[in-house]
């Protein structure tokens, strides 16, 4: 059978639409995430999170998955005329005008950013990500792991108020981290870190090297740099004893220590620092724009909110961002194309795509992720 002669071209012009692609991770969680996709029977299980325009692969694969695809896990497809192309290959093959000419020239032919939507039942493992430096050198991978979580919904079932744990207190230094990282205890670990209450709207900034635990029962967006590198503490989580590869990633124990940033905080400094309130941008009879974070020089992405009443313009720059729709459902429509859109949607918006017109059905309420500082979008 002769493969089909598809003209790829034809939709880097327009956004790319993506279904949502769930990974396997060892906490349960899914239920909420469900509730937002429209699902009739949403229930938690190992596929707490879904990934938008990903092209890297995840580094904990289902175990249970026995089928021999040619898909690693993590990575986000396109569908176009019947066929299904890897994202990563579609950057490849139309670089400048999918990711812009500047992220090519710093970053090469990739998407620099990961958009994700994720919810726990469960806290979370305490665990930090690698900086840059740190994966470069140990991993041969370019990207370190910054992060940021926008608090979409929490859970009324959980035993306590939703919270994350988040940034050692002061007065903790490597020499004394060393063997409480060693023993993986985790009443001791979480001592060593705030618990911070949360609330709908926040977002909060997760640098690098941070110690942290997402909380129990609340679901967020996630942006963060595109790694899936985890270093995890304890010894003993989710009723699994954990293994030395699990914790260390191969690179040993010694070199796991210098994964960590060491800088303490109060807890009043802490949330000062990283907890983020959504600030009015532009509030008119059509649309709501709100910076959630102000993104470069202080920090590795910006996050915007837009709430749509009516059908809006929009002019973009000349770089891409990432949205997600977490409320609920419309069309966008370009000068080539019309495309509906519905809660759990992603959407990158390619770097060649001047504007859009967004066409709301009621309200309609999506996050947008991207490498610049803001504004990288506009009302007009």
């Amino acid at each position: 059978m002769l493969e089909k002669n598809i003209d790829w071209e034809k939709i880097v012009y327009n956004p790319i639409i993506f279904k949502p692609e769930r990974i396997y991770r060892l906490f349960t969680g899914g239920l909420l995430m469900e509730k937002l996709f429209g699902f009739d029977n949403p229930q938690d299980d190992h596929f707490g999170e879904a990934w938008y325009a990903s092209t890297v692969e995840a580094a904990y694969v289902n175990p249970n998955n026995t089928e021999k695809s040619k898909i690693k896990e993590g990575l986000s497809t396109v569908e176009f005329e019947g066929e299904i192309k890897i994202f990563r290959e579609l950057i490849k093959e139309f670089p400048e005008t999918l990711i812009g000419k500047l992220t090519l020239d710093e970053f090469g032919p990739t998407v620099p950013l990961l958009a994700k939507i994720l919810d726990s039942a469960v806290r979370h493992v305490v665990q930090c990500h690698p900086a840059t430096s740190f994966s470069r050198k140990y991993f041969n991978f370019p990207s370190g792991k910054d992060e940021a979580w926008v608090i979409l919904e929490t859970r009324n079932n959980i035993e306590t108020f939703p919270h994350l744990y988040l940034g050692f207190k002061k007065g903790i230094t490597k020499k004394s981290f060393a063997p409480i990282l060693k023993e993986g205890n985790s009443k001791k670990l979480l001592n060593l870190l705030h618990k911070i209450p949360v609330t709908i709207g926040e977002t909060y900034y997760v640098p690098a090297g941070t110690l942290h635990a997402f909380g129990a029962g609340i679901m967020a967006i996630e942006i963060q740099d595109p790694a899936d590198f985890t270093f995890r503490a304890e010894k003993h989580c989710f009723g699994i004893n954990l293994s030395e590869a699990q914790r260390y990633l191969g690179v040993g124990f010694e070199n796991t220590l210098d994964a960590f940033s060491y800088q303490g905080f109060t807890k009043e400094e802490l949330t000062n620092k990283y907890r983020f309130k959504p600030e009015i941008y532009l509030e008119n009879n059509y649309v709501k724009q709100e910076i959630l974070l102000s993104g470069k020089p202080k920090h590795s992405f910006g996050i915007i909110k837009l709430s749509f009443k009516e059908r809006t313009k929009i002019e973009l720059s000349d770089e891409f961002c990432i949205g997600i729709i977490i409320k609920g459902k419309g069309k966008i429509k370009t000068i080539s194309q019309q495309t509906h859109i519905l809660p759990g949607n992603g959407l990158f918006f390619p770097a060649a795509l001047d504007e859009l017109e967004v066409i709301p059905e009621g309200t309609l309420e999506m996050i947008i992720c991207g490498i610049k500082g803001f504004p990288y979008i506009k009302i007009k």
